[in-house]
């Protein structure tokens, strides 16, 4: 089936037409680049939605999420019910109230990350006088009476340092994994075979971690495509999360 047209300066559409031409683009041939002029053509929409539900998220996040869910509304849109295009999306746009609510939250994991942070070095700090030497995270582990996965992650915080699984999660404790609204905007940017890769090797969306080895079996591909892979998203998210 040929992809059509798009509109173009020397040929202008109405608003209208111009909506059907980039929808019926996407919809001939899905793809995150059929997708990105959508999305564009509806950001004056996406914008006026972002100022009229800003509230406790930043704008940035707010704007992350209203992408998101106008990506949503896109993919789910029916032709047949009636409705525009644009009315969907500004229907489906209506969560961002909703986000405001659980942002509250997400500060409060925030905070109580800080406050973990802050025993953490105090804690080490203690340790590091007593035996003359950095303690280890299991030593930390045991006077702290945390899992070694969290002294870990701290550890790594600590430094400055950033691994792939860090780039999803905000909090030390796995068991409180909120998800970002970038890492989201990002994830539903991916190929297929990329959504199921993120998704194995991080956990996401509550997905079963595997190895290597194990994904490149699944996928049918080397581990060292896996290995590739993993590594441009994870530059993707670096990016989207501005680390």
């Amino acid at each position: 089936m040929p992809t059509p047209e798009l509109p173009t300066p020397e040929a202008p559409l109405s608003t209208d037409l111009q909506t059907q031409a980039l929808y019926d683009a996407w919809k001939a041939q899905p793809s995150p680049e059929t997708m990105g002029p959508i999305i564009k053509h509806f950001e004056p929409l996406i914008g006026s939605q972002v100022q009229q539900y800003k509230g406790t998220l930043p704008p940035s996040a707010l704007q992350a999420h209203a992408k998101k869910f106008a990506v949503e509304a896109i993919r789910g849109y029916d032709p047949t019910k009636g409705a525009k295009l644009s009315t969907h999306v500004v229907n489906n746009l209506l969560q961002l109230h909703r986000k405001n609510y659980e942002a509250q939250s997400a500060l409060r994991l925030s905070e109580e990350l800080q406050r973990a942070m802050g025993t953490y070095r105090q804690v080490r700090q203690q340790l590091e006088d007593e035996f003359g030497r950095e303690p280890t995270a299991e030593e930390l582990s045991d006077s702290l009476s945390w899992p070694v996965p969290k002294v870990e992650r701290l550890e790594r915080q600590n430094r400055g340092e950033v691994t792939f699984d860090d780039l999803l999660f905000e909090p030390a404790d796995p068991e409180q994994r909120p998800s970002d609204p970038r890492i989201d905007y990002v994830y539903h940017d991916l190929s297929p075979q990329d959504k199921l890769l993120m998704e194995w090797t991080t956990g996401y969306g509550g997905k079963k971690t595997m190895s290597k080895k194990e994904i490149a079996k699944k996928l049918r591909v080397s581990p060292a495509a896996v290995s590739q892979r993993s590594l441009k998203i994870a530059q993707r998210l670096k990016e989207a999360l501005k680390l």
